[in-house]
């Protein structure tokens, strides 16, 4: 299995919101300078790719609410989930786990690390470079959305998807579905790093 990830290269951006309709949590923006290059996955991981993961160790699937499963994202899944996939990845692919038993970063060497460069094995990234890649990266040209000003050609929101949408908690089963659906991946255009 080796995933589909994008070359992010180094360089600066200016984080939160730039735009001054965000959320309150989005400011104040602040530069953020990346003195190294990495690599993201170009899409979400899927259930496919999760699953497999669950059937490789007898660990339970996340359930998909009956929206589908396949090349939808996976949802469901704890940050512990999700290191223990990374861990698991890295393992499968011959490279050093990414994170120890506590949740701490791990350098090539097996050392706790604060600096994300250092990891070899597969990591969650850090909330800057994730918003970094989903600006374009060095190659942003500025849209107001990950590529594109027009935010019908490049996401699913409860307009433009058939207004399916959620109301209450995420994580717990309090939620009310209203019709709201997970999309395939790769159906909408993609930003400057493609």
């Amino acid at each position: 299995m080796a995933l589909n990830l994008v070359f992010v290269a180094k360089g600066s951006f200016t984080m939160g919101d730039t735009w001054g309709d965000g959320w309150y949590d989005e400011k104040p923006t602040h530069k953020v300078t990346f003195t190294y290059d990495f690599y993201i996955g170009k899409y979400e991981t899927t259930f496919d790719e999760y699953d497999a993961f669950c059937e490789a160790i007898g660990r339970s699937k996340p359930r998909d609410r009956g929206w589908g499963r396949g090349q939808r994202p996976v949802i469901r899944v704890s940050w512990w989930d999700a290191i223990a996939y990374c861990n698991w990845l890295s393992k499968k692919e011959g490279l050093p786990k990414a994170y120890d038993s506590n949740g701490n970063l791990l350098d090539k060497d097996g050392r706790v690390t604060t600096d994300p460069s250092k990891v070899v094995g597969y990591r969650l990234p850090t909330e800057a470079e994730w918003e970094y890649a989903a600006r374009g990266g060095n190659k942003s040209k500025g849209y107001k959305y990950a590529g594109s000003d027009n935010e019908d050609e490049v996401a699913w929101y409860w307009q433009n998807s058939g207004d399916k949408y959620l109301t209450g908690d995420w994580d717990d089963d309090t939620i009310k579905e209203n019709n709201c659906r997970t999309q395939e991946l790769g159906k909408k255009a993609p930003n400057e790093l493609g």
